[in-house]
């Protein structure tokens, strides 16, 4: 495989049904060499679908054990003194003895398959030997042209710049593994070193670059679990849960460090489950949010829709006209509380653009949750959007209101100025902590008639 063109790799591809990839990989001029290289990071980059990277990697991984198997070193010397016995003995028959001379061959139109087994006998022992020396004294590749000049100024690297290294790194190391996609700690370790001791301003506090390196080592192998699983009709939730609590403290880390969202659901995908997103609020607070919000929801909905700031709201007038024709007290309570999501903002005079979208295209990128046809039970439909992209779809109020509390949370998003009092009312129920109370926001429990259930 790593004598493979271009055309060779992309016949390949097609061959194993993933041929949707060839215009991609002619692009980025993917070769036979290049395929070998490639690690999980460049899978992502180079292949939008989840499903096609799981796949392209484990075909990766499989021909790589299997070129392991084939030359394996106990039948590396036996197999070359038996070509050599083969190439010394005279030819039978009178017969003129082949050539083995790479170039006579190459203008003969062909290359006798002992010389390819030859060559790659003594390709295979080189590697291992590079294989066995390479951690003592690790060498750095070169890297990009504007990567270099970053380095030489002394640049602190930007989060995008510090993956592009990391990626070289991976990919560079890849080179030196036998049969396997993914590094010991000590050889991460090794390659850290090595950078640092080249570039020490890189270890200084503020470039992050250390922490990131080895987060690759730790969680490389829970990321490509949970991309495979997430593509399943069938999941694993128990393994599932076990894994996102192993990778709770990476997972901080990478959203304290300010890391893009986009790529957090790329390596955890499961963060886009509302159960996947309450159990991680439970992890980080000991606190039920869905339990929490029901509560809330059943206690104060009366309240809030009888008070005199909303009830002249369309939102209300709308609702009070929808109830009239239904009789079913669950569908009543359920149509109650969703009206009670819609307008809570507008209980503290807020913006209710921020915190919930009816009917309309969603323009904020802090979280914020549409709501489609609100008081048809059948048909409504709810959807956290975060950097104005759909999260998830729900098909409650309860569990849209306790997505949208949770992912501030989860994400470690600030709270809009606009909407701080609507959020901190909900959280000082949530969290049942009454004393954190401020003055304006009695004054506003009192104005719109908000009384504390009797316990």
């Amino acid at each position: 495989m790593e004598t493979w063109s271009v055309d060779q790799v992309c016949g390949w591809l097609v061959e194993k049904n993933l041929g949707e990839l060839v215009h991609r990989f002619q692009e980025e001029e993917v070769s036979g060499a290049a395929l070998l290289a490639l690690n999980d990071r460049m899978v992502q980059q180079l292949v939008k679908k989840i499903g096609h990277q799981a796949v392209l990697m484990d075909l990766i991984k499989k021909y790589k054990q299997k070129s392991q198997e084939l030359k394996s070193p106990g039948e590396t010397a036996p197999v070359m003194q038996a070509e050599d016995e083969q190439c010394s003995s005279p030819a039978s028959g009178g017969e003129q003895t082949p050539s083995f001379d790479p170039a006579d061959n190459l203008d003969n139109g062909l290359i006798d398959h002992r010389v390819l087994k030859q060559r790659r006998n003594v390709r295979h022992i080189l590697a291992r030997n590079k294989a066995l020396q390479w951690t003592k004294s690790y060498v750095l590749p070169e890297f990009p042209y504007d990567v270099k000049c970053m380095l030489a100024e002394r640049k602190c690297p930007d989060h995008s710049t510090r993956i592009r290294i990391i990626e070289f790194l991976q990919a560079d190391m890849t080179k030196y593994l036998q049969g396997s996609l993914y590094p010991t700690t000590q050889q991460y370790n090794d390659v850290v070193n090595a950078l640092l001791q080249a570039h020490p301003f890189l270890d200084e506090d503020g470039c992050g670059f250390e922490e990131a390196v080895c987060l690759d080592s730790e969680v490389d192998e829970h990321i490509n679990w949970f991309q495979q699983e997430y593509v399943k009709t069938e999941k694993d939730w128990r393994e599932i849960d076990k894994r996102m609590s192993q990778t709770l403290e990476i997972r901080r880390k990478l959203i304290g460090g300010r890391t893009p969202l986009k790529d957090i659901l790329k390596m955890f995908p499961f963060l886009q489950c509302p159960y996947q997103l309450f159990r991680e609020f439970q992890l980080l607070t000991r606190t039920d949010i869905y339990k929490k919000t029901r509560h809330i929801l059943e206690s104060y909905s009366e309240n809030i829709l009888t008070s005199l700031s909303l009830v002249d709201n369309p939102i209300n007038i709308a609702l009070q006209e929808k109830m009239k024709h239904h009789t079913d007290e669950d569908t009543l309570k359920h149509m109650k509380m969703t009206a009670t999501c819609l307008l809570l903002p507008d209980a503290f005079g807020e913006d209710s653009s921020l915190f919930v979208i009816v009917n309309d295209k969603v323009q904020v990128s802090t979280p914020v949750l549409e709501v489609k046809n609100p008081f048809n039970m059948d048909v409504c439909e709810f959807s956290l959007y975060l950097e104005k992209e759909r999260l998830t779809k729900m098909d409650d109020c309860i569990t849209a209101l306790a997505a949208l509390i949770a992912s501030f949370h989860v994400f470690g998003i600030e709270c809009p100025r606009r909407l701080s009092q609507t959020l901190n009312f909900l959280e000082t129920l949530i969290f049942d902590a009454h004393s954190p109370y401020s003055p304006s926001m009695k004054e506003k429990e009192k104005e719109v008639g908000f009384q504390h259930p009797v316990t």
